[in-house]
């Protein structure tokens, strides 16, 4: 038994080690965290936000998507709903210029993103008492800096109570936000009608680091065990052999 443990030990510690190595570099990670909340403006999972995109749908003659600086909306762009349209959120850290393009209108903020350590995407159904159960956000092919994050269709929930809205979560992490990025994909809002601008697809970008413990140090937790059973089991056969 004590042969097996380190067995298992060494194992998992080298797999936990590559695991390791391969997400500590510069290469993002989506997360489905599971939640569902209907909070309008930030979940409480969120903690401290530094600047959130957001895309909704038509609100009759106000906005159609916008970059917001902490609470403060810093620009904002109309855009008529057709379908799936391109969109692109990135960062130049030079600059400190947060830019957001919705099939080809480009939009800028100025904000300094030096603290932010995690990203969350938020996909937000409503029903409002508008009498539209099937408002809902989807969006497909979605990357980072040309690497693939969701390469099928991801949605919000469907709304089932006539006097709320309802969000999925996902979190983006393991990149370094203070650097240059691209987020590109394509989303589209269907069915969503009466200046519905709760219905929406939200990217916040926030100062908190990434919750959830990643497999890698799950797979290094699982090595330092094994390790450390078979020493216990040592010393122990060596003390009842005395």
């Amino acid at each position: 038994m004590n042969r097996t443990l380190k067995q298992i030990g060494a194992v998992a510690l080298a797999v936990g080690m590559t695991t390791f190595a391969a997400t500590s570099a510069d290469a993002a990670v989506m997360t489905d965290l599971g939640w569902n909340d209907n909070d309008f403006w930030a979940s409480p999972h969120d903690g401290n936000i530094i600047s959130t995109a957001e895309i909704r749908a038509e609100t009759q003659g106000n906005w159609e998507f916008g970059l917001w600086n902490g609470d403060s909306l810093g620009a904002q762009g109309d855009h008529t709903w057709n379908g799936f349209a391109n969109f692109s959120l990135s960062y130049d850290a030079d600059d400190t210029k947060l830019s957001l393009t919705l099939g080809g209108t480009a939009i800028d903020s100025f904000v300094d993103l030096g603290s932010a350590q995690t990203m969350f995407l938020r996909l937000r159904s409503d029903e409002e008492k508008n009498n539209q159960p099937n408002a809902q956000v989807s969006v497909k092919d979605l990357t980072l800096s040309g690497a693939s994050l969701a390469g099928g269709t991801i949605e919000s929930p469907l709304p089932h109570d006539p006097n709320s809205y309802y969000s999925n979560y996902w979190m983006i992490s393991g990149f370094d936000i203070a650097a240059d990025w691209t987020l590109a994909g394509q989303v589209k809002i269907a069915d969503a009608v009466n200046q519905d601008s709760h219905t929406a697809m939200n990217v916040k970008i926030s100062d908190v680091p990434p919750v959830p413990l990643p497999a890698a140090a799950w797979f290094m937790l699982t090595a330092l065990g094994g390790l450390v059973g078979s020493r216990w089991l040592k010393g122990r056969t060596a003390d009842q052999a005395a």
